[in-house]
């Protein structure tokens, strides 16, 4: 049976407000590894980003990268466990949405392992049955494509805060909801439709789907 309404959401910035527990991740591992944490506004720049580019911006060298990687996954997805928050109003708008027989997905940057905690963590697993993450590519752009070539919908949405998604949404030929409240809104602020809070998550993804039926 065909989708009739997608909704593919990114994660960080997003739905997840991912430096309440990453910070605290961070603060851990670097220690560990004996190096500077990183600035709120450093790590802001890390998200959205493949691994490769987020090891680059930290200085992590190519000999610690892997090990470095999976520590950092294990202590953030603790962190999360233990502390982790979505913005106020996005599970709410996510139920509202799934509820009118919008189909929800995933289209995030992070690990496999990231993927499954948040899922977990914020009881979407049954609300979000589409996913993917970096295990299926390291370019934004070709995994949303991937996504949209597999289901086919009728009707298609990617929301995000970066100019990662604002670029993948582009080059799949489907609308794009800036969210303003997320951690780079210079980057979606032309976006056509914005959310400026996860209070506003619904109405932006609704306008988007709606404008595209005939």
């Amino acid at each position: 049976m065909p989708i009739e309404n997608f909704a593919i959401f990114d994660i960080d910035g997003t739905l997840h407000k991912t430096e309440v527990m990453s910070l605290a991740a961070y603060e851990v591992v670097m220690r560990e590894y004996g190096r500077p944490v990183p600035d709120r506004e450093t790590l802001f720049s890390t998200y959205g980003a493949n691994t490769e580019t987020i090891l680059h911006i930290l200085g992590i060298e190519a000999a610690f990268a892997q090990d470095f990687i999976d520590r950092i996954t294990q202590e953030e997805g603790r962190q999360m466990a233990r502390i982790g928050e979505c913005y106020e109003g996005v599970l709410p708008a996510l139920r509202r949405l799934a509820a009118e027989g919008v189909t929800l997905g995933i289209c995030s940057m992070c690990s496999e392992p990231y993927m499954q905690v948040f899922l977990d963590c914020f009881g979407l697993r049954e609300l979000v049955p589409f996913c993917r993450n970096e295990s299926a590519g390291t370019d934004k752009r070709l995994v949303l494509r991937e996504m949209v070539e597999t289901y086919r919908p009728r009707r298609a949405v990617m929301v995000g805060d970066r100019a990662y998604d604002k670029a993948a949404a582009a080059y799949s030929g489907i609308p794009f909801v800036g969210c303003t409240y997320g951690y780079a809104p210079e980057e979606v602020s032309d976006a056509p439709i914005l959310a400026a809070s996860g209070a506003e998550l619904y109405s932006a993804v609704r306008q988007a789907l709606d404008a595209q039926r005939p």
